[in-house]
């Protein structure tokens, strides 16, 4: 075994004089050698079976590198061993010497960024508790009988009532300028208010007839004070009627086998509504503590690391920075590395709270939380996309929705970190609807 003295000279950058033995550098060299000569082409031998001694006159220099790349591989884990910290990158080896029994060098390497979330005191994470009324339960179902339910379509002098489905062609202004272009095939179901409220409401009133034009205005309020005005243009390109499907055991039994009635389908929907609630609670507030942490963290970066990082990220993306104002530059810099530095942050955080979670937990822990949180049509769906990716079978929307799963798997588990550290508490009831409507968010 190589002996190895290790120097400290900053907090992520050391020095090591590594004394290998004559075995270990006979090994490093015979590996190098058979690495140079499988490469090697040369006419009238074979690929691989070019004599031994031409192949170290002519790569004589070839060999010596991936000799010692061969020993530094070797020596890696002894290096992390004695540093106790995992090797970011190798930045320099010098002073290559034989020795008597065996060859000695000298490494400089920098280690991974260094993370120290201080004192955590004081952090709340708030959980509020859903009030799940039958509006709420009812809107779901209805969704659930929108994929059962047939279309009428009304005549050209039927006009459109509230609950009726519309194709709508939909063109928008800002202060007389057309805002992006013209969407078509819009559907809106007429009173569910999930379009646009006001215009919807409006619509109602003015009882829309096939192939007919509405015209809205609103001045919208803008960050600096003054108000922007809108305007829209709605043409009504066709009316359907909707029929819809009476809720019995049978329908809840054609949206999914596993249901034996409705009362078994509505409770399903109340539990996910409720995984719902609780889920983007946590995300806000997770997030929100994460936030304080990396305002609390301290955070050491091996020399170059920033730069090194947004050089990959520039490479990745075909940015060419320079082409850039220098002001511009500056403050991309400065965000970049502020990003960098709160995502070696919350990457820390999640090791921690997964430290005991590994291989077959992990994915067990995935698919309970999945179980836990959605309906039973949802948890095959997931579980068989899970499987995919990880049998490497994936197409790009399955690996997306699956990480985006992991996401509140990851958030799950953090959760569950931060309770035992006592920081998750109780707070305030709050109805489903009007949580969603303050946040004016997504339900996830």
């Amino acid at each position: 075994m190589a002996k190895i003295n290790i120097t400290k000279l900053t907090k992520t950058r050391y020095s090591a004089h590594v004394k290998a033995t004559a075995e270990e550098k006979e090994v490093s060299d015979r590996k190098a050698f058979e690495n140079i000569r499988s490469k090697v082409k040369i006419d009238g031998f074979r690929n691989g079976k070019v004599p031994e001694h031409i192949v170290r006159t002519r790569y004589a220099a070839d060999i010596e590198d991936s000799s010692i790349q061969s020993l530094i591989e070797m020596t890696s884990g002894q290096l992390i061993k004695e540093a106790d910290k995992d090797i970011y990158r190798i930045r320099k080896v010098e002073n290559m010497e034989p020795q008597k029994a065996g060859f000695s060098f000298d490494i400089i390497f920098d280690t991974q960024p260094e993370i120290n979330l201080g004192k955590m005191k004081g952090l709340v994470i708030k959980e509020n508790i859903p009030i799940i009324d039958e509006k709420d339960i009812q809107k779901e179902i209805k969704e659930l009988q929108k994929s059962f339910a047939e279309r009428k379509s009304r005549g050209d002098d039927d006009y459109a009532r509230e609950g009726d489905l519309l194709i709508v062609s939909y063109e928008q202004w800002s202060d007389g300028i057309p805002a992006g272009e013209p969407a078509n095939g819009i559907q809106v179901y007429l009173g569910e208010l999930r379009f646009d409220e006001e215009i919807e409401k409006k619509l109602i009133e003015e009882k829309p007839l096939k192939d007919s034009e509405h015209r809205f205005s609103k001045n919208v309020p803008q960050k600096d004070g003054a108000e922007k005005k809108i305007d829209i243009v709605i043409h009504i390109n066709q009316i359907y009627e909707i029929i819809w499907p009476e809720l019995t055991d049978e329908l809840a039994q054609k949206y999914d086998s596993e249901y034996k009635n409705v009362r078994e389908l509505r409770e399903d929907i109340s539990k996910t509504l409720y995984g719902r609630f609780h889920r983007k609670n946590m995300d806000m507030e997770i997030g929100s503590l994460l936030d304080q942490l990396n305002e609390l963290a301290e955070v050491e970066l091996p020399e170059q690391y920033v730069e090194e990082r947004l050089q990959k990220y520039l490479d990745e993306n075909q940015i060419e920075l320079q082409n850039f104002p220098e002001k511009e530059r500056d403050e991309f810099k400065k965000i970049f590395e502020k990003e960098t530095r709160k995502k070696l942050v919350n990457e820390h955080v999640l090791k921690e709270s997964m430290r005991e979670l590994k291989g077959e937990d992990y994915r067990n822990g995935f698919l309970k939380f999945v179980e836990d949180n959605f309906d039973k049509r949802m948890v095959r769906t997931f579980k068989l996309l899970y499987d995919d990716v990880l049998n490497k079978n994936e197409n790009n929307y399955s690996s997306q929705f699956v990480e985006k799963l992991l996401h509140l798997y990851h958030l799950n588990i953090l959760e569950k970190y931060f309770r035992e550290k006592g920081f998750v508490k109780k707070d305030k009831k709050i109805a489903f609807a009007d949580f969603f409507k303050e946040i004016n968010g997504e339900s996830v």
